[in-house]
């Protein structure tokens, strides 16, 4: 998966690379923004989730691993919908900040 989604980050960039520098820059900002507010965020959450559920596993308390993987999801999905709202207004906020 992540071998196709490079592939997709190399097209993109060789696709708005032909419109100009101003559009490649915009769009490798885009895409760093993009991952430093989802990617490293959800991976982030499952790979606590990974460890603590195993932990409870092998502590011989198989209905902790179940807990943490329901309050992983609840936070997951809680940092979603706060990710989405960030999403939502960053248009505003480049342009207040960029003043373009």
């Amino acid at each position: 998966v992540s071998g196709l989604r490079l592939a997709t980050q190399v097209t993109d960039a060789a696709v708005v690379g032909h419109l100009g520098t101003q559009y490649l820059g915009a769009a490798a900002v885009a895409q760093i923004w993009m991952l430093a507010t989802s990617s490293f965020l959800i991976l982030g959450f499952a790979n606590a989730v990974q460890t603590l559920a195993s932990q409870a596993v092998g502590a011989k308390k198989p209905e902790m691993s179940g807990a943490w993987l329901l309050i992983g999801l609840i936070v997951s999905l809680l940092v979603s919908v706060l990710v989405a709202g960030v999403w939502q207004f960053t248009g505003v906020a480049c342009k207040l900040l960029l003043g373009e």
